[in-house]
């Protein structure tokens, strides 16, 4: 069943670079977000953050004001810059 996005951002397909549209983490809250807000937060996850168009995701941001390394590690565990993963037909 496709899925309203909430953005003005679409996400850009399956596979793609991500644009920061949030689709992902309105849907469905990653396992990081669950270490952080605990096992029964529900999407849209409480750690994006909105702001020049786009989202981000609020413990990387964070991480990074104090350790670009580390702000860096924390995006590779979640998968940053291996592509999208929506498929167009799952957006509304």
């Amino acid at each position: 069943m496709p899925v309203k996005a909430l953005t003005v951002l679409q996400p850009p397909g399956y596979g793609a670079s991500c644009n920061g549209c949030g689709f992902c983490c309105r849907e469905e809250v990653c396992g990081l977000g669950r270490e952080v807000m605990g096992v029964g937060v529900q999407a849209p996850c409480p750690l994006l953050r909105e702001h020049d168009g786009r989202t981000w995701c609020g413990v990387v941001e964070e991480a990074a004001k104090k350790d670009v390394a580390f702000g860096g590690w924390i995006g590779w565990r979640l998968g940053f810059g291996s592509g999208c993963l929506v498929h167009v037909s799952e957006v509304a």
